[in-house]
C-alpha cells in the first residue's frame, strides 16, 4: 500500500499521488486482489472500500547461515535489520535507545541494511555520547546476515506499517526473539 508507505515516510511529491491512484485503479479493476497481511487488506477495505483478500508469502529461509559472522561484532547485542527507514521503525529507535543505554550501559545494537545515509547520520548523531554503542553494517549476503542474527540476543523490529514483516519471520525461524510493535 504505497499510500501508507508515503504517509509514514513523509513523501509528498506529485508522482507519489499518481502512484497511489494507479495502484488503487489497478486493484479495483482486478478480478481478485490479495495483500500480504490482514493489516494491508483491512486498510484497502476501510479507506477505499476495496475488498482485498490475504495471501501470505511462503515461509522459508533463503540460505543456510554461515558458520560465523565475519564483521567484528560485539559479544552481546540486539539487532535491527532490513530496510533502515522510517516505516520500518528505524527513526523511532533514537529516543528509546538513549533511555536503554542510560539504564543498561552494556547494551549494544547492530543495524544491518540499507537506508537513507543522511537520515541514518542524523539519527546516529542524535545518540550523542552513546553513538559508539550502535554498529551499522550495510547489506550483507543472506548467509552472513543469518549468522549475525543467530548471535544476537533479540531482534528489535518496531515496524510502523507492516504487521508481520519478513524480518520478523526470518528472526523467529532462526530462534531469535523479536521485540516489535503492535
Amino acid at each position: 500500500a504505497s499510500d501508507l508507505y508515503h504517509e509514514i515516510d513523509g513523501v509528498r511529491y506529485w508522482a507519489a499521488k499518481w502512484q497511489e491512484r494507479l495502484e488503487q485503479a489497478a486493484i479495483k479493476r482486478a478480478d481478485k486482489a490479495y495483500a500480504p497481511s490482514r493489516f494491508v487488506a483491512e486498510h484497502y477495505q476501510s479507506r477505499y472500500g476495496i475488498p482485498v483478500g490475504v495471501l501470505r508469502p511462503p515461509v522459508g529461509l533463503e540460505a543456510t547461515p554461515s558458520a560465523d559472522a565475519q564483521c567484528g561484532l560485539p559479544d552481546r547485542y540486539f539487532v535491527h535489520f532490513g530496510q533502515l527507514i522510517r516505516r520500518k521503525g528505524t527513526a523511532w529507535l533514537g529516543e528509546p535507545l538513549i533511555h536503554a543505554f542510560e539504564l543498561v550501559p552494556s547494551i549494544r545494537m547492530v543495524w544491518v541494511g540499507r537506508g537513507d545515509f543522511n537520515e541514518l547520520g542524523k539519527l546516529l548523531a542524535g545518540l550523542g555520547r552513546h553513538r559508539s554503542k550502535v554498529q551499522v553494517l550495510y547489506p550483507l549476503p543472506k548467509q552472513e546476515l543469518y549468522a549475525v542474527l543467530k548471535r544476537a540476543e533479540a531482534a528489535v523490529l518496531p515496524s510502523i506499517v507492516d504487521n508481520l514483516p519478513n524480518t520478523v519471520i526470518e528472526s523467529l525461524m532462526l530462534g531469535l526473539p523479536v521485540i516489535g510493535t503492535r
